[in-house]
Parts: structure tokens; C-alpha cells; sequence
């Protein structure tokens, strides 16, 4: 009988990478794609930090004739809110609806906020996963500053890590515990 390195899952864990998988599909890189094209993230910029902003107001900056572009525009907002690209409040206007306002998020905190869910999905994922139990050294092509190494590593002791970068990237980053930076 054959040994599978994959442990099996709990119907909560099969649900998170499920959900994973949506979540890293085709339809965010599109939706970022067009928004930067459109020059969407550049209207936030240009009406300053914690401008909060409608679809009409974005879609009005828009060189367009398209009567549907405030509901396009707003689509792809609510995409890139949910992912956490923008950030989205809903205000009630006067006559009593809901409206939706998005925000710039600086880049430093949308990159905080990816960091945030990678750690969390790979700690699932090692907690899960068997791969490196045999596994002696795991070198890291482009890995950063080691953060995933490192995470392995903790877990797996026995691994060796390597860092493999540019050596741009590398130098001046505090080497981690149990991880070699090696510069290409």
C-alpha cells in the first residue's frame, strides 16, 4: 500500500483550502490588471490619503462614455476591498440607501495584510502536511527574507534551510535561525 504524504483533512480544513484556492484564482490578478490600466489605484492617490471615494466620483475620472461604468468600477472595487487592496465603508445617504465609499490602503498595510493571511495559511497547511518529515535541506528560490523558511524550519528541526536571492535583496537582512542566506 502506497504512503501519502497529505494527513487527512477535517471538513473545516478542507473548507479553508477550498476557499484558498478560490481566493487565489484568476479573478483577482484580472481585476487588479484592469484597475491598474484604468489607472484606478492612481485616482485614490491623486485625491489623497483617507479620501473616501464612490464609484460615480472614480468612474466620473474615468475617460469614458460608458453609462455602466460607476457599476463596473464598483464591481471591481468591492473585489479589491474584499481582498483587502482598497477598503470599503457603506454610508447611508439622504434619500435613505445604501452607499458604498472606498479608500486608498497604503501599500505597507495592504502588504502587512497579506503577510497576516500567508502566515495563517501556512501554518495550516504545515500543520497538515508531511512532505518535509524525510526532507534533509529546502532551499527557498526568491524567498525573501526567509519567512517561510523559517516557519518550515520551526516546525520541521531537522530541515536545513536555504535562502537562495539576489544578492540585492539579501544583504543587510538579519540571517534567521536555522536559515542560510545565499546570494546568487
Amino acid at each position: 500500500m502506497a504512503s501519502t504524504n497529505i494527513q487527512q483533512l477535517t471538513l473545516e480544513e478542507e473548507a479553508g483550502m477550498c476557499a484558498l484556492q478560490l481566493g487565489s484564482g484568476y479573478v483577482l490578478p484580472f481585476t487588479l490588471e484592469a484597475a491598474i490600466k484604468l489607472r484606478l489605484l492612481d485616482i485614490f492617490v491623486k485625491a489623497g490619503p483617507g479620501t473616501m471615494l464612490s464609484q460615480v466620483d472614480i468612474a466620473a475620472q474615468l475617460s469614458t462614455k460608458n453609462p455602466q461604468a460607476a457599476t463596473m468600477v464598483d464591481r471591481m472595487l468591492r473585489l479589491l476591498a474584499t481582498n483587502s487592496v482598497i477598503s470599503c465603508t457603506i454610508q447611508t445617504i439622504a434619500d435613505g440607501c445604501p452607499s458604498r465609499k472606498y479608500v486608498h490602503i497604503p501599500m505597507k498595510a495592504a502588504y502587512q495584510g497579506v503577510q497576516r493571511m500567508m502566515g495563517h495559511t501556512n501554518k495550516n497547511l504545515l500543520r497538515v502536511y508531511s512532505g518535509f518529515n524525510d526532507m534533509e535541506v529546502l532551499v527557498d528560490v526568491n524567498g525573501i527574507d526567509g519567512t517561510s523558511l523559517q516557519m518550515i524550519t520551526s516546525r520541521h528541526r531537522h530541515v536545513k534551510g536555504i535562502n537562495y536571492n539576489l544578492p540585492h535583496i539579501i544583504t543587510g537582512r538579519p540571517t534567521l535561525i536555522d536559515i542560510i542566506n545565499w546570494k546568487v
